[in-house]
């Protein structure tokens, strides 16, 4: 199913991108660009690029068009043709072949900040796959490591850096830089884990008796797509289960934390780790309040989200809230993280 889709996609990004080869007779804009003997006449489409950019966006609104006709005519004498070509066939179709300090760095403003770092990362690292595409569904990555409907590969990179306690304390591109050394490496965390979604996330802790709980760390992530808004938020647990005599000692370390992103894209992140470890004790050892676990709590019936206690977490949860109470959420999935290294694959 999701190599259907993901063919899909390649198939009408490369039809959006004929649009730009082939005459077509549906253009609305005729844009001229470039100056003196270097000045080319491009023939464009104001709905793909003002889906594409706020900059076209306002470019083709009626305070700023210049109607020629039944066309809408813009000039660009400050860019070269063969720099817009390239910046075309990206906003038509995610097609990126140039080099980038020469021919995009002196068009940033052109482009919506999503679409400068898709640009920018696809020149660090050549595996890069761009985060947002034209027109279409928001969730289109799918890899073999992740099975998300809601984060891709790029962002679970950012959570798997977390994971491994590195800080965006410098500005998200700048930590990459300085903590890693390469923007390439940065991307291989997500590597060293597994991503497999999961239906009884708490099922470790159901039934267990002498003879089958173990001393153990789970990794669980939890992400819940906010409704009617561009925002993930979720919840990381690392939680250790300890056999003691009688007792099960378990809860969440203080390697969990709770974070936000936004929908399809790595800017501005935001974690809160969790201050002290919260460690319960159940004499039956058949724990069924899993809510000591939880550090967001999920009301299945009204689908809405609430932070658990603001009081274990650092100043940054405020920031993932803001001030809210209670979030509806559209999609909630719980996912399973097992490193690599001690995993079997299958």
């Amino acid at each position: 199913m999701a190599s259907n889709s993901l063919a899909y996609i390649e198939l009408l990004a490369k039809d959006l991108t004929k649009l730009l080869t082939q005459d077509d007779d549906n253009y609305d804009v005729t844009m001229i660009v470039g100056k003196d003997n270097d000045i080319e006449t491009f023939k464009i489409h104001s709905s793909i690029l003002s889906a594409r950019t706020s900059y076209f966006k306002s470019a083709f609104s009626d305070s700023w068009k210049k109607p020629d006709g039944d066309k809408i005519k813009l000039e660009k004498p400050n860019i070269r043709p063969k720099v817009f070509k390239v910046i075309l066939r990206y906003l038509y179709g995610g097609v990126l072949e140039l080099n980038f300090c020469q021919h995009v760095k002196p068009y940033e403003k052109l482009l919506d900040k999503e679409h400068y770092d898709d640009i920018l990362q696809s020149h660090l690292n050549t595996d890069w796959r761009p985060s947002i595409r034209p027109v279409l569904p928001k969730r289109i990555f799918p890899q073999k490591s992740i099975e998300s409907e809601i984060i891709n590969k790029q962002q679970a990179a950012i959570i798997a850096s977390w994971i491994d306690n590195l800080e965006p304390k410098l500005g998200f591109f700048a930590t990459i830089r300085t903590r890693k050394g390469k923007f390439n490496n940065f991307y291989e965390n997500v590597q060293s884990y597994m991503y497999k979604s999961i239906e009884n996330p708490y099922d470790f802790l159901k039934n267990n008796n002498d003879n089958n709980v173990n001393n153990d760390n789970i990794m669980l992530l939890t992400i819940y797509e906010c409704l009617n808004s561009n925002k993930i938020i979720g919840e990381y647990k690392e939680i250790t289960i300890t056999r003691m005599s009688r007792k099960l000692r378990f809860g969440p370390t203080t390697n969990s934390f709770i974070f936000t992103l936004n929908v399809n894209s790595i800017t501005n992140p935001i974690i809160s780790r969790l201050k002290l470890s919260n460690i319960f004790y159940d004499n039956t050892c058949r724990p069924d309040d899993f809510k000591r676990v939880k550090l967001i709590d999920y009301d299945h019936n009204e689908k809405i989200i609430s932070l658990n206690s603001k009081n274990i977490f650092d100043i940054r949860c405020f920031e993932i809230f803001q001030g809210e109470k209670n979030i509806k959420v559209d999609q909630v999935e719980t996912i399973r993280l097992v490193k690599k290294n001690t995993a079997t694959e299958g």
